[in-house]
């Protein structure tokens, strides 16, 4: 899989037959990119035109392992320096900073991935043995902060668990419902000057 991301929305996507591309509701400036058919031969085109009335005209080719799973608008490549380990008997937990809004696996019959409740938290598990990894997994946090690994089958790794977060109580959790409640019982106790006791 690779993730287009322009500095603006993107209006139009017309790919060739072997190529599909899409961008995703909720972060309009982004287009995924996969492949119908792996190994093809030669070259496909692709076109995308963004808001401001650019287009953007991609010439791809397939390739099995690249060095970058994300092109940013008329800037460099990434670069995917963070390799995360996976395993089929352990799973893998990472811990971002923020709620997460979309996560992307490069080819997602090697692992299974779940964001578990507090929503800043992806767990993975690989589904089969490295003979089809490593992959690639892309994730966007609500701060439209983006994140790129390398997905590798490593059973005797001694680290499962990646906090990117700048303190050991990462977790967040999302009790909105609860919280809305609370906040309005406690309202109508500061109306009529009572309290509440447990």
């Amino acid at each position: 899989t690779l993730h287009l991301i322009f500095d603006n929305n993107v209006k139009y996507i017309d790919a060739a037959p072997d190529i599909v591309a899409e961008s995703n509701a909720s972060l309009p400036n982004i287009v995924k990119v996969k492949v119908n058919n792996e190994n093809f031969v030669g070259s496909r085109g692709l076109s995308v035109i963004t808001s401001d009335g650019a287009f953007h005209s991609f010439e791809l080719v397939y390739k099995e392992n690249v060095k970058y799973s994300t092109y940013y608008d008329n800037k460099n490549d990434s670069s995917i320096k963070t390799t995360i380990n996976v395993t089929t008997d352990k799973s893998t937990h990472l811990i971002f900073p923020k709620k997460i809004m979309y996560s992307d696996i490069g080819n997602d019959e090697t692992l299974a991935k779940e964001t578990i409740s507090s929503s800043n938290i992806l767990k993975i598990n690989a589904l089969t043995n490295e003979k089809v990894l490593p992959t690639s997994l892309f994730v966007v946090t609500e701060d439209k902060k983006y994140y790129e690994f390398i997905m590798n089958y490593e059973p005797t790794a001694s680290i499962y668990t990646y906090n990117f977060c700048n303190k050991e109580d990462a977790a967040i959790f999302d009790n909105t419902a609860n919280d809305k409640t609370l906040a309005a019982v406690a309202e109508k106790c500061l109306k009529k000057n009572k309290t509440i006791s447990s």
